[in-house]
C-alpha cells in the first residue's frame, strides 16, 4: 500500500506550477511597445505649415481687385464696339 501513496503526491503539485507560470510571460513584452507609439504623435505637432498659408491668402484679394475695374466700364453705351473695348484689359 505504500506506493499508491506516494504516487499520489508528485503528479498533482507538478501539474499545477507549469501551468501558470507561462500566462504571466506573455503579458510583460506587449507594455512596452506602446512607450514609442507616443513619441511619434509629438513630433507631429512641432511641424509649423499652417502659419504660412496666412500670407497666400493676402496676395488672392490683390488680384482680384484689378478684375473688377473691367467690368464697370459702360457697355450699354456703344452696343456697336462693346467686346473690342473690353477684351485689351481683360487679357
Amino acid at each position: 500500500m505504500p506506493p499508491s501513496s506516494a504516487q499520489q503526491t508528485p503528479a498533482p503539485v507538478i501539474q499545477t506550477q507549469i501551468v501558470q507560470a507561462p500566462p504571466v510571460t506573455t503579458e510583460a513584452p506587449p507594455p512596452p511597445p506602446v512607450t514609442e507609439t507616443q513619441t511619434t504623435t509629438v513630433v507631429t505637432t512641432e511641424v509649423s505649415t499652417p502659419p504660412p498659408v496666412t500670407e497666400t491668402q493676402t496676395v488672392a484679394p490683390s488680384t482680384q481687385q484689378p478684375r473688377f475695374i473691367p467690368t464697370i466700364p459702360p457697355i450699354p453705351t456703344i452696343p456697336g464696339l462693346p467686346q473690342i473695348v473690353v477684351q485689351p484689359p481683360s487679357g
